[in-house]
């Protein structure tokens, strides 16, 4: 009886210390390190946000560090445990948009970003748009990819969307070389799309056949490292008392949102809805967002335009913290189509006219926004407008247009896992299950 005496007591011991070993797992303090910049716009920011606060929420012992690489945007709001780090000398801003070539990046930012990385020793580190795009960065970031590499930090790459940039100069020897040896660095490429949708537009998107097959191949050979997590919401803040008193339309009157991301480029989006709403009248009510990056001699504009009009059912913000409220219970949204508001117009079923963003000065194939205004009008039967075109009477038509007809129908919940699916991945292996 004596050897089965023993084997109990032995798997006895065993569970004990798989109980105790899970405890010391869980309990552990995850340290996430994360890069971006943004170009003085809100998309790349806002993903960000959104996946700290989550991850905030979910997971109380983990503690996240931002590396910043673009201007301070100081009017974000931040989770607690969360720690934002401005890199020194930002070398690129929303004058990008506008084709002026962006300096070099200062070797006093990479020596600030290993001194960073090594005091920290984080267990992950995740860098945002970054391999797929912002290569201006790669002197500063790959040589920190390699240092946490050999120091066992599982490397990730957040992006939201299957976008190539540069894809015209893929046939170039070094770059179409360059971003597989990335990659390779990496654990996983997080797209924080539905999976194969937007790669449709994308890739619909492009005029040529060349390009197509540049586009298809570069998405099928990272196939094997690729995860499409479903989209990211924003963080919706809690609405102002004041902004729920806007909101509060009164029977036959319609309240618009208008709104052009960070406010890097399109200010005529601004200009020509203050007009549009003058010619609606006074049962439109219009919210105006201009974005944070709006410059003075803009905001001269705008204020002029208003003042013009007369209006005072026009109520115009640099900054809105609560767009998402607004989306949601607006009658109808005008605006860019970039990620973060696509995602909640999607997500609310809000009905929306869609002015999507082309560069004038770039010789890449077609941007994101435009294969995105396709799929809102696919999805969403979003009203696309072309910028160059637009006068406050199309507006204004369009607008009237959509307050007449039924809500669109939302997309099915499925698209916008993003911020649980990423979390599950980001800790699966630090001991912890996705709640």
């Amino acid at each position: 009886m004596r050897p089965a005496t023993d084997a109990a007591a032995c798997r006895f011991f065993i569970s004990k210390i798989s109980v105790y070993v899970t405890i010391l797992t869980v309990d552990k303090t995850t340290s996430i390190l994360i890069h971006y910049s943004h170009k003085e716009t809100l998309g790349h920011s806002s993903r960000v946000i959104a996946l700290c606060h989550h991850l905030a929420q979910q997971w109380p012992k983990t503690a996240i560090h931002i590396l910043q690489g673009g201007k301070p945007q100081k009017f974000l709001t931040l989770p607690d445990r969360t720690n934002i780090l401005d890199i020194p000398q930002p070398f690129d801003s929303r004058l990008s948009f506008k084709g002026v070539r962006l300096d070099h990046p200062s070797p006093n930012r990479s020596r600030f970003i290993l001194e960073t990385a090594s005091r920290i020793r984080p267990d992950i580190f995740l860098t945002e748009f970054f391999p797929l795009g912002r290569l201006e960065y790669l002197s500063e970031l790959l040589p920190v990819i390699r240092l946490l590499k050999k120091q066992g930090t599982r490397i990730f790459a957040s992006i939201g969307y299957p976008y190539l940039v540069d894809l015209p100069g893929r046939h170039r020897a070094h770059l179409a070389s360059l971003v597989p040896a990335i990659i390779k660095l990496y654990d996983r490429i997080l797209i924080h799309t539905p999976p194969g949708l937007e790669n449709t537009y994308l890739h619909d998107a492009l005029k040529s056949g060349q390009l197509r097959r540049v586009y298809d191949n570069f998405f099928s050979r990272i196939a094997h490292k690729t995860t499409y997590t479903g989209y990211v919401v924003p963080h919706a803040a809690q609405p102002s008392p004041a902004i729920r008193k806007l909101m509060d339309t009164a029977a036959g009157t319609f309240t618009i949102v208008v709104s052009r991301g960070g406010g890097a480029v399109c200010p005529q989006i601004i200009t020509r809805s203050i007009l549009a709403q003058k010619i609606l009248g006074n049962c439109y009510r219009f919210i105006i967002a201009a974005g944070p990056a709006t410059t003075p001699a803009e905001k001269a504009l705008f204020l002029s335009c208003l003042k013009k009009t007369g209006s005072k059912n026009v109520f115009l913000f640099d900054y809105l913290p609560e767009l998402a409220y607004c989306l949601q219970h607006c009658s109808a949204s005008v605006s860019m189509s970039g990620y973060n508001t696509a995602v909640q117009l999607l997500s609310f079923g809000t009905p929306s006219i869609i002015i999507p963003y082309a560069s004038a000065t770039s010789h890449e194939a077609p941007n994101d926004q435009l294969a995105r205004a396709a799929l809102l009008k696919d999805h969403l039967d979003s009203t696309v407008l072309g910028y160059d075109t637009l006068s406050p009477q199309i507006l204004a038509h369009s607008i009237q247009e959509k307050c007449e007809r039924p809500r669109p129908a939302r997309p099915r919940k499925s698209w916008f896992t993003g911020k649980r699916a990423t979390s599950r991945i980001l800790l699966q292996e630090e001991g912890r299950d996705a709640q």
